[in-house]
């Protein structure tokens, strides 16, 4: 149980704290100031955030939905960053994304993700 946390965690919930420890190392190409791109809409419940806010976490969340496909026993991003400017999504979380794909992927080659398809399933129902 503790191994499909850390898996889920490492794709919806990482990127968030990702963000929280450090948008200065991201270039000024993806990193915008903008409040709606603040990290408070991955940490705030639905019923707090405003519908711009709103609008930004559905758009992440199909782009996640579209793009992540589990490939050869590891998770790949089809998006480009094209799809995420046509959806208005800062490349921020865009480059957040790849990294984070990255660090899950050194992670399943480490051995630390028993049922992948189990955990890629239920990834896919939560950011559907």
């Amino acid at each position: 149980m503790e191994k499909k946390k850390f898996i889920f965690w490492n794709i919806i919930v990482l990127t968030c704290l990702t963000a929280c420890l450090g948008k200065s190392a991201t270039n000024e190409k993806s990193a915008k100031n903008d409040s709606i791109y603040q990290n408070e809409i991955f940490l705030l419940p639905d019923t707090l955030l405003s519908k711009e806010q709103e609008h930004m976490v559905n758009e992440i969340k199909k782009v996640l939905s579209e793009n992540i496909v589990l490939k050869e026993g590891h998770f790949c991003n089809n998006a480009t960053e094209e799809d995420f400017e046509a959806r208005q999504i800062p490349l921020y979380y865009y480059d957040l994304l790849e990294k984070n794909i990255q660090e899950l992927n050194k992670s399943i080659d480490n051995g630390d993700v028993a049922d992948l398809e189990k955990i890629f399933k239920e990834f896919k129902n939560q950011v559907q």
